[in-house]
Formats: C-alpha cells, structure tokens, sequence
C-alpha cells in the first residue's frame, strides 16, 4: 500500500467517525449506580440506626441444644440486636454496635476514628460452652482437705471432695451413699474477652498502634479417672485468666515497608491441681 492510499483510508476512517453521527444519548443510560472516585466528600453530618426488639421461646432444655448460644432451659429470653452509626462533617466516625443482648452469648462493640489521623475501639464478647444441665455427682466443689503426698501429709487444694461418712467400694453397685449423696450439677464455663484496640497516624506513612485484652473462663468441667478397667467422670472447677497486649510501629514508604512490634501475653490458671482419693493408694493428683 503506497502513502496515498494509507492517506485516503485514515480519511474516510475520520469521517465514519465524525461526532453527530453516532452521538451519546444519555437519556437512555442509566446512572443511578455510578460512583464518583473524585468527588468531593459530603461535609454535611449523617447518622443510621437500627434496632431489633425481640422475644426467644425454647420449648424443651437441652444443654447440648444450646451449647454456644446459651439457650440451654426451656423458658422465654429477650433478644436485642441494634447499629448505630454517625458521620461528622470533618470525616469522624463514630459506631456501636450490639448483638444478643438478653443471651448468655451476647456482644457489644464501640468505635470512633478519623481517617488517616486516629481511631479508638472497644469489644466485648462472652461465650457460654454448656455440656449439660442434669448431671449429679456426690463430690463437693470447693473444699480443701490434707491429703498424704510422697509419705508426708500436705495441704493440697482439693476441689473435689467426697462425703466424711462415704462408703468407699471397687464399683458403683457397692457405694451405698451414691444415691443419697448425689447433688445435681450442671457442667458449663463462661469465657468473656474484652479488647481494646488504639492507632494513630500522624503522618500519612507512619502509624503507630496498641491494643490490649482480657479474657477469663470459669465454670466446672468435666475430666475422669481410671482404674484397671473402671472409669469415673469427675468434676474439675476451672478458673482461668489470660491477657497481652501489643505494641508497633510501621512506616510504608514508596519503595516498601518497615515495621517493628512488641508482644506480651499472660496466662495464669487458679485452680493449679486437682485431687481425689482413691482406695488403693492415698491421694491422686492431676
């Protein structure tokens, strides 16, 4: 193809596409879903709510039934659920939120930040674990007794305890007291966590960051113990307490990052034995 006949093809290309003949109609375009990417932001104020008012009816309990919702007893329960959300004229905004409120499962959280400069935050969560609601079991919770430790006599926390007049025997059949001395006991822990969480940003690269938790479980599991060939379920209390917190600092620049952080945890458990008797030796401890 020679320069002249490129020259007249590049012409009557322009003209096909000469504006008028195949024009835009707007009219015909929905934009209703269409997003801005550089417009200015709203400077007005604004706020969204909603709120869930409610009523729970569980016929029948079953601990299994409700082991993480706590729903474990026939009964009615209160459900409250609800969002809250302002946005201030400066960009600052503030939420909370909450869910399950009535319910031993329940959650709670607040928050305010600033974008690009600084931002607080709260939680709040508990978590029933149910196992079952009907057990019995002739221990006592919380006593303490002497018991002999290596041919010496200790003081050792003794969280299970039998009856002073129980009839010790190699299976159930021959425990007389079992039937009398049985208490109902409902085997369950409770663990809440709350969390509290700060950033702050005082230039658009650097960010520095804290945050901090709680949590503790108590209640009363359920561990055994083996003899020969026979087993018993027994009671164990549990009281535990775990927290940390955290510290960093990251700075993102155009070529990469740089971060550095420190973490600190704890965990420290209450109850640190558990002990039963036992007919053929003295104590036992797990």
């Amino acid at each position: 193809m020679n320069a002249r006949r490129a020259s007249a093809l590049v012409g009557a290309l322009v003209a096909a596409a000469a504006p008028g003949e195949y024009a835009v109609n707007y009219a015909k375009v929905d934009t209703s879903r269409w997003n801005c990417l550089l417009c200015a932001l709203p400077r007005e104020a604004a706020s969204r709510a909603s709120f869930a008012v409610g009523a729970l009816h569980s016929a029948r309990g079953e601990a299994r039934f409700g082991r993480d919702s706590g729903i474990d007893r026939a009964g009615g329960r209160t459900h409250l659920a609800g969002d809250y959300r302002v946005v201030g004229k400066r960009g600052a905004v503030f939420q909370a939120g909450w869910r399950d409120l009535g319910l031993p499962a329940r959650q709670a959280r607040l928050e305010f930040r600033r974008s690009g400069r600084y931002g607080v935050a709260v939680r709040h969560r508990q978590l029933p674990r149910k196992v079952a609601a009907d057990a019995r079991t002739p221990f006592r919770l919380g006593e303490t007794l002497t018991v002999p430790s290596e041919g010496r006599g200790a003081r050792a926390p003794r969280l299970t305890a039998l009856p002073a007049d129980w009839s010790r025997a190699f299976d159930t059949g021959g425990m007389t007291a079992l039937a009398t001395a049985a208490r109902p006991l409902a085997l369950a822990t409770e663990r809440q966590r709350s969390e509290a969480a700060l950033w702050f940003q005082p230039t658009a690269k650097t960010t520095w960051s804290a945050d901090y938790f709680h949590e503790s479980k108590r209640g009363v599991a359920q561990t055994y113990r083996d003899g020969f060939y026979q087993a018993a379920a027994l009671p164990q209390a549990v009281d535990q307490i775990a927290k940390g917190w955290r510290g960093g600092w990251r700075y993102e620049g155009d070529g990469g990052v740089l971060a550095a952080e420190y973490r600190s945890q704890r965990f420290d458990n209450l109850v640190p034995a558990l002990a039963w008797g036992s007919r053929h030796a003295g104590s036992r401890r797990a």
